[in-house]
């Protein structure tokens, strides 16, 4: 006899679920809005509250990352386009392009859909 828990009926792979949401918001979305501009983009582990408040530093070296109740999955872009938001609120408007050059160079790939 195996056991089971009230979670394993409830068990939802993350992906299908984003994808889930993801789809019903566009519906809602005005049918005239003018979606064939936006990039198709890689999914993965998004922070969703990524600013320099929640990063860790020692010298000029990144120690840590903290604050990750509101993890997701999702466009890693959220993260860039939410840091970059901090530093031009806060008047780093050069440093804000310098982060995004620094993500990019690091990943290897362009950062989509940040002029929507």
């Amino acid at each position: 006899m195996g056991t089971h828990t009230p979670h394993d009926s409830c068990k939802t792979d993350l992906r299908t679920l984003s994808r889930t949401v993801a789809d019903r918001i566009l519906d809602l979305i005005e049918p005239s809005a003018n979606l064939n501009s936006v990039s198709q983009v890689s999914f993965g582990l998004v922070h969703t509250d990524y600013w320099m408040g929640n990063v860790l530093w020692q010298g000029d070296k990144i120690t840590g990352v903290i604050d990750w109740e509101m993890a997701s999955y999702g466009d890693p872009a959220i993260d860039v386009a939410y840091c970059r938001m901090d530093m031009r609120m806060t008047g780093l408007e050069e440093a804000s392009g310098h982060f995004l050059d620094a993500y990019q160079a690091a990943t290897d790939r362009q950062v989509e859909n940040l002029e929507l």
